[in-house]
């Protein structure tokens, strides 16, 4: 079962979710590239360039895919 988008931003604690955007709460600094990096296999200054930060979120547009 996947959340729907309220479930998702409620969970996630953002106020205004975008629907073409990922979001991730990152418990650490750079996990969240860590397995971007390890589940695309991309490289690391791609991933950097990709990445985008919002307050405590980070993520990633969903055409950069």
């Amino acid at each position: 079962m996947t959340p729907i988008i309220e479930e998702y931003s409620a969970l996630l604690r953002i106020d205004n979710v975008q629907l073409n955007k990922i979001y991730v709460k990152e418990p650490k600094p750079m996990t969240f590239k860590k397995k971007l990096m390890k589940l695309t296999g991309v490289t690391d200054t791609w991933a950097e360039k990709q990445i985008r930060k919002k307050n405590e979120v980070s993520f990633i547009l969903w055409f950069s895919l």
